[in-house]
């Protein structure tokens, strides 16, 4: 058995890691996934069983496997299925909702992509995508595994149990990948949002197995409801589903365990009252919302849905959600098909200001919002446009989020 120095356990450990997540994030197949990790596994496995490896090599040695582990595990139960992208919703989807959504309704904005989050291998922030924090001076999550979410409200304070209890039920249920979309409307940024849908949130959880998914979905459930229904359930109150919503839910939905909510939101004020400045800087608290938590076989959905500021193509209402042609049947037959190996290839997605022809060329500065038919492509994505280099630089912090993501899936 050769000897290793803790220079070239670290440098290993790293090179492992950083393959392990370079692999993922490049969607390549699983068999070359696990090849790769497998090799490396047995390197980490061969140090444990070297008698003349040192204890910080053998401890850095387990951390790493057990982080290898986790993947090969994982990718093994995928059954070759390179990334969940074409699970999520797109454009045509939303605007086969019909009256529903009113998405593609004429005069009004336009909707779009405007973050995508995809193939992660853990739970993440929802803000820029990167792997969701653990509680201050927690290393790993293996640390607090143990914990219920009681036992982390006491510790880290209410909310710790949905926000940290996510990585917790993600291990214990071996988690595969995660993807968040975020749609939303040109106007949005200007506070005169016109459509009935403003925002959307698109979001899917990957298992192994039918049991994991659901154990999964029912701990978030759980968390939630502790915590007066914050985090999974947008501290939102339940429905209560009618017979005739029940019949109309798409049949692949566990409708045991489906879950409806909405928020219920202030008065609008008119605008000359005083309080219409707040409405304008804080929009939320007066737009109504709907959100729907489900499984699908080995998956799990949340559908979070916010209206438009000043809707004028009809109100956002729970048949948007829960009628026939609504958001949940729509998303629920995507999610089916495409476990089923019905939905390989679903097309392009449209990104940040780009037209409703996402193969044309954007009209519309991502930047400052000036329309023109000769701006500058970004030259890795193709989706956004800007009038100069200032324009490029001055949107460059919030395109990088979605850039990569963007190009990957039109493999661009």
């Amino acid at each position: 058995m050769p000897k290793h120095s803790d220079a070239d356990l670290i440098r290993t450990a790293r090179v492992h890691r950083t393959q392990a997540v370079a692999l993922l994030n490049n969607s390549l197949r699983v068999e070359g996934i696990n090849r790769e990790l497998s090799t490396a596994l047995r390197d980490c496995k061969a140090i444990l069983q070297d008698p003349n490896a040192t204890q910080m090599q053998k401890a850095l040695a387990g951390r790493t496997a057990g982080f290898l582990s986790g993947f090969v595990t994982s990718t093994a139960a995928m059954n070759a299925t390179d990334s969940i992208r074409h699970a999520f919703l797109t454009f045509e989807d939303l605007v086969s909702c019909g009256d529903a959504l009113s998405v593609h309704a004429p005069g009004q904005p336009r909707h779009c992509i405007a973050r995508v989050y995809m193939d992660k291998p853990g739970p993440i922030s929802m803000t820029d995508g990167s792997p969701k924090p653990l509680p201050s001076g927690i290393r790993s999550v293996d640390d607090i595994m143990h914990m219920s979410t009681t036992e982390l409200n006491r510790k880290f304070g209410m909310g710790s149990g949905g926000f940290h209890g996510e990585c917790i039920f993600w291990k214990r249920s071996s988690g595969i990948f995660l993807g968040k979309h975020k749609w939303e409307t040109e106007a949005v940024r200007d506070n005169f949002d016109l459509a009935k849908l403003g925002e959307l949130w698109d979001m899917r959880w990957l298992f192994p197995t039918n049991q994991e998914a659901q154990k999964f979905h029912g701990s978030m459930l759980e968390a939630s409801r502790t915590e007066d229904n914050d985090g999974y359930l947008d501290s939102s109150p339940e429905l209560t589903l009618s017979a005739d919503e029940v019949n109309n839910l798409h049949d692949s939905i566990d409708v045991d365990n489906f879950v409806l909510y909405a928020s219920n939101p202030r008065k609008k004020p008119s605008q000359n009252q005083p309080a219409f400045d707040s409405l304008i800087m804080n929009p939320t608290a007066f737009l109504q919302q709907f959100g729907a938590v489900f499984s699908i076989g080995r998956m799990v959905v949340k559908l979070y849905v916010i209206e438009g500021m000043f809707p004028q193509f009809g109100k956002l209402d729970r048949s948007s959600m829960v009628g026939k042609t609504g958001l949940v049947n729509i998303a629920a037959k995507a999610c089916d098909d495409w476990l089923n190996g019905r939905r390989s290839n679903v097309g392009k997605y449209p990104s940040q200001f780009l037209p409703l022809d996402a193969s044309s060329k954007p009209d519309i500065c991502s930047n400052c919002g000036k329309k023109s038919a000769s701006l500058s492509q970004c030259s890795r994505c193709k989706f956004v446009g800007y009038c100069d280099r200032d324009c490029q630089l001055g949107h460059y912090k919030e395109h990088k989020m979605i850039c990569r993501g963007l190009a990957s899936m039109t493999g661009r």
